[in-house]
């Protein structure tokens, strides 16, 4: 049942297209005609998305540790860098709040890179 979980929680950001949803789109719906509720919508789903990018590898991590399956070495490196996409994670909520599209958008990207490296550390889940 959890590796089903984590496959589906993998596969969301995919899914919902955090390049599909920027910030942005919104701020520009405030002044157009077209109804705000879908650019709200978007930027809901997206929040969701970046969630599940700190979410997916931080759960990744315990569930490897838990099982005794993650190396001490391994430990040491993947945890800095799990403290690091917190932090980034943190950064984007932030941005989303006052409307900093830049950062937000900037901050995503460096999320999305430091998740890959997290994720070809980790054991994989079988």
């Amino acid at each position: 049942m959890k590796l089903r979980r984590l496959r589906l929680l993998l596969l969301v950001p995919l899914a919902i297209g955090l390049e599909a949803c920027p910030l942005g789109d919104a701020v520009q719906s405030v002044s157009s005609s077209t109804p705000m509720g879908d650019a709200i919508k978007m930027d809901e789903q997206g929040m969701w998305a970046v969630e599940t990018i700190y979410n997916v590898p931080a759960q990744a991590y315990v569930s490897a540790d838990t099982r005794g399956v993650l190396p001490a070495n391994v430990k040491a490196i993947v945890r800095p860098w799990l403290i690091e996409l917190r932090r980034l994670l943190l950064d984007v909520r932030a941005a989303y709040a006052i409307g900093d599209a830049a950062t937000f958008n900037a901050r995503i990207a460096a999320m999305q890179q430091l998740k890959a490296r997290i994720m070809a550390r980790l054991p994989a889940a079988n």
